[in-house]
């Protein structure tokens, strides 16, 4: 990268920097620079280059200046090529943010030097590894005390790091030498007390469950709180302007997403009563989807039929996310329908079969999933409709997607006991491979759902118990006994799900319990249809229904794509 000879055109150019014909400048790759802009700029070339590889950088990894300066300079030794790639990053109008930074092709090729010397690790953030010069371990190394590289433990250990406080005496990570010299726990409790004043706990009794939750949280729970970018600030600002915390007035201080740790803190420390969020959620979507709606007279119908249908069975029963996207999606296929009406002129009242079949024909199959709305309709007289589309018939199921040596060889893997897995996974990965047991109804799960005589144990799929056999009913107990889950605020024992979540009232996600299954090498849906198939070929669907809580029909289902997998392994009839 170094400066050469310019040609006539080069010469007659404008600095890139002061805009002055250049001649006799410098060839910045992009353009031409001056002889004077080029001394003036050259004394500062690394601490810009740095301020900006750093500004760049700082999005993606926790980069210091001192070390991107050190890198800077060993992937760059020559000033004039620092100077270089400083006016090429100033030149490209390239603002310190890791986006405009991926897109520098000039940085990109810093990047590559600074691997080809060594140096890559330094300046990523990630800790260079090595042997540590007090423990003698090979570890990463966190950094140097008088020319001796130390690692991670050695270096929090170090005496001038560690001091004692100044209030209790314990020894800890101490607050900046402008404050008070107080360890992380005095630090956080002045500031929970602040916060939960006297006049505030007069006002709001309820409160006190909360503040000694916090004062008896440990440190890494502390961390979470204050550290977070929306949960205390909301917390103090309510407090400090004296508003009364209740569900509405937590819901007008962000969205469900912002504050639902927070609210879940609350309704776990007493301050706030339990609520279903996901039917508040569903209904506050289901308002709105209405206020779309342009007729007043199809606007009540919709409401009418989303809270008898779909709100009516959400505070029947725990919803998963996919049950409650499924239902989304049926209502926006009306609100569509009843839009498709109004374009045309019509109404529920007066709209014909005609309407119906445009509306079918106009889209895919997935549009026959108004069907349960015209039949509402009908039954209560809004429409004289009496032909409703015909819902798709679902293909039939694949009952051998898992090799059955494959499927023996992971149930062992599970009731191994000398493998070391969480009793709780043990049990679910049991019944994903024995019954075909879904995810979202493991998630699902509640303690009332199982029965323990002493003797046997049963679980609650569908209407009959299903008896759990001798090996997973010792994990079924362990589970049981062991429910205890990290929440906001501390570990807490949960009283009413085999896998309780980290929201209060509410169970792990059905994609959580999946991941955990998916990381001991079990594919959920596979093994669900191999076991399925199992269970069609033993049982008569009527039978297949009460104990695994699917319905008749899609027993039906299931036993025909057994009947249909070995139909084709019979023998062909002779020809005559």
């Amino acid at each position: 990268m170094r400066s050469g000879s310019l040609s006539p055109r080069e010469t007659a150019e404008a600095c890139l920097a002061c805009g002055v014909p250049a001649g006799g400048g410098h060839a910045a790759g992009v353009g031409v620079v001056c002889v004077g802009c080029w001394e003036v700029a050259l004394p500062a070339a690394t601490t810009r280059l740095c301020d900006r590889v750093h500004g760049l950088l700082e999005d993606l990894h926790p980069v210091s200046p001192p070390v991107v300066a050190r890198a800077v300079e060993a992937a760059l030794p020559d000033p004039e090529d620092r100077l270089r790639v400083w006016f090429e990053l100033g030149i490209r109008g390239l603002i310190p943010n890791g986006q405009s930074g991926r897109r520098s092709l000039k940085l990109l090729a810093l990047v590559q030097e600074l691997r080809r010397v060594g140096v890559t690790l330094s300046l990523s953030g990630s800790p260079s590894h090595g042997v540590c010069g007090q423990c003698r371990n090979t570890r990463g190394l966190r950094g140097r005390r008088k020319g001796i590289p130390l690692c991670g433990g050695c270096w929090a250990g170090l005496p001038p790091l560690l001091r004692p406080c100044s209030r209790c005496d314990d020894v800890d990570y101490l607050s900046s030498p402008s404050r008070p010299r107080l360890c992380r726990e005095c630090l956080f409790h002045d500031k929970v007390c602040d916060v939960f004043s006297q006049d505030v706990l007069r006002k709001q009794p309820s409160l006190a469950g909360a503040r000694d939750a916090l004062l008896a949280a440990d440190t890494t729970h502390w961390s979470q709180f204050f550290g977070g970018v929306t949960t205390w600030p909301i917390l103090k600002k309510m407090l400090a302007e004296g508003d009364v915390i209740t569900h509405e007035s937590l819901d007008s201080y962000g969205t469900p997403f912002q504050i639902k740790i927070l609210r879940s803190f609350l309704v776990t420390t007493g301050a706030l009563p339990a609520r279903d969020e996901r039917v508040v959620t569903l209904e506050a979507w289901i308002a709105n989807a209405a206020d779309q709606i342009d007729r007043d007279e199809d606007r009540r119908s919709f409401v009418r039929f989303a809270r008898w249908r779909h709100l009516r069975q959400a505070r029947q029963k725990a919803l998963t996310e996919s049950q409650l996207g499924w239902r989304r999606r049926e209502l926006i296929l009306v609100s569509r329908f009843l839009h498709s009406l109004h374009s045309n002129g019509s109404t529920l009242q007066i709209a014909t079969q005609a309407h119906i079949d445009i509306w079918l024909a106009a889209g895919n199959k997935d549009r026959t999933r108004i069907r349960p709305f015209l039949q509402w309709c009908r039954d209560n007289s809004i429409t004289g409709i009496v032909h409703f589309p015909v819902l798709p018939t679902p293909s039939l199921p694949k009952t051998a997607a898992l090799a059955e040596d494959q499927r023996q060889r992971l149930l062992h893997e599970v009731l191994d006991p000398s493998v070391e897995l969480d009793p709780g996974l043990r049990l679910a990965a049991g019944l994903v491979l024995v019954y075909g047991s879904r995810p979202h109804e493991l998630a699902g799960l509640r303690l009332r759902d199982f029965v323990d005589d002493h003797d046997t144990i049963h679980i609650r799929f569908g209407l009959e118990p299903l008896q759990l056999p001798e090996a997973l009913k010792i994990y079924a107990r362990a589970a049981i006994a062991e429910r205890s889950v990290a929440r906001f605020g501390g570990i807490s024992e949960d009283h009413e799900w085999l896998f309780p979540g980290p929201i209060h009232g509410r169970p792990v996600t059905t994609s959580t319990l999946t991941r955990w299954l998916r990381a001991i090498g079990l594919e959920p849906a596979p093994a669900r249809s191999t076991a399925m198939g199992q269970l069609a070929m033993q049982l008569p669907p009527a039978i297949l229904a009460r104990l695994t809580g699917i319905t008749v029909a899609r027993a039906a289902v299931w036993h025909a794509a057994t009947s249909a997998s070995q139909a084709r392994n019979l023998p062909d009839a002779p020809r005559h």
